[in-house]
């Protein structure tokens, strides 16, 4: 059985496998949600307390996951799942344990200048990934994620831990707003909406950020043609209701479930969340809303990029560094 151990911010979960998984984790970690998971050298002895994933390649499915207290045990045949599958259930130990320390995955995007973070949000196809880039490709930002980032507290900051550094490109954003990497793309045939492809940031000349940082802006967006840039307060019921169905869905377990490669639910997944961590949530939220830099702003990619400038130009010299208690 091979045997493993990732950590992400001090969350831990160790893999106890009958099939190799630790050299496609190696390979392929990078496209996935798992942060800048590092891999633990010391194996210590397992105890009680720590998070177990153990996988049995196994023909009978009549017991196809049993999760007992922080260990989870799969027994399914292999052929009808992949690595990538088996790896990700360790999303659900880690999320939990992310809750505990009042810090949850957020799908977003989020960028960074002069140590002062803006935290991107907005639907599916509201521009996220376009204006992440072009901050970064013609502004001087750094990227901290695309598509998923971690957000917390600490001492009243709310602070972007890490984030995913694969960016997912779709052929109509493309098109529309980064014509310069329609290269990337080797069938233009398919529908614009689902033909995407993923690279990692900087592999297309973009600067990374992998250091805690304090988020200053929080901007919840949609690009569109409209003549003039509508800014208005971000806190309101459609995007509170939002961002809590958004910064809820991994802990609770709606985001992603054991599924099969056709994407069948195989098996049950209780949620991870506790009223501890329910409460961290919240107090997280609160702060979001209070920020007087979380904004709903709506118009042309080129205007909000010019939005977004002109917060750090007012900010400039009143940054304050994060630093870790």
């Amino acid at each position: 059985m091979e045997q493993f151990t990732i950590s992400i911010l001090g969350a831990k979960v160790t893999y106890i496998s009958s099939v190799p998984l630790l050299n496609y984790f190696i390979k392929n970690k990078e496209y996935m949600e798992f942060y800048d998971a590092k891999i633990v050298s010391k194996v210590k002895r397992l105890t009680d307390d720590d998070y177990v994933i153990v996988y049995y390649n196994i023909k009978d499915k009549s017991c196809p996951i049993k999760i007992n207290g922080n260990k989870m045990i799969i027994n399914y045949p292999f052929e009808e799942l992949n690595e990538s599958i088996i790896l990700y259930l360790a999303s659900h130990f880690l999320e939990k344990q992310f809750g505990q320390m009042g810090i949850c995955s957020c799908h977003s995007a989020c960028v960074t200048k002069d140590g002062n973070a803006t935290l991107i949000l907005g639907d599916a196809g509201a521009g996220k990934t376009s204006l992440a880039y072009k901050l970064c490709q013609s502004r001087g930002y750094k990227l901290i994620s695309n598509d998923m980032t971690l957000i917390g507290m600490s001492s009243d900051k709310i602070i972007a831990f890490a984030g995913t550094k694969f960016i997912n490109l779709r052929l109509l954003s493309v098109k529309q707003n980064m014509p310069e990497l329609l290269p990337l793309f080797n069938n233009d045939n398919i529908d614009g909406w689902i033909n995407k492809i993923s690279v990692i940031a900087r592999d297309i000349g973009i600067e990374e950020e992998y250091n805690p940082t304090i988020i200053e802006n929080i901007i919840y967006l949609r690009i569109d043609d409209r003549e003039k840039l509508i800014i208005s307060n971000g806190d309101s019921w459609r995007n509170n209701f939002l961002l809590y169905q958004n910064t809820s869905s991994h802990i609770r377990g709606s985001a992603a479930t054991f599924i099969n490669k056709k994407g069948y639910p195989i098996g049950y997944i209780p949620p991870m969340e506790t009223q501890e961590t329910y409460k961290k949530r919240v107090e997280l939220l609160n702060a979001i809303n209070k920020n007087k830099n979380y904004k709903y702003v709506v118009g042309p990619l080129e205007d909000i990029i010019e939005y977004i400038d002109s917060l750090y130009k007012l900010q400039n010299g009143k940054v304050k560094k994060y630093e870790k208690k």
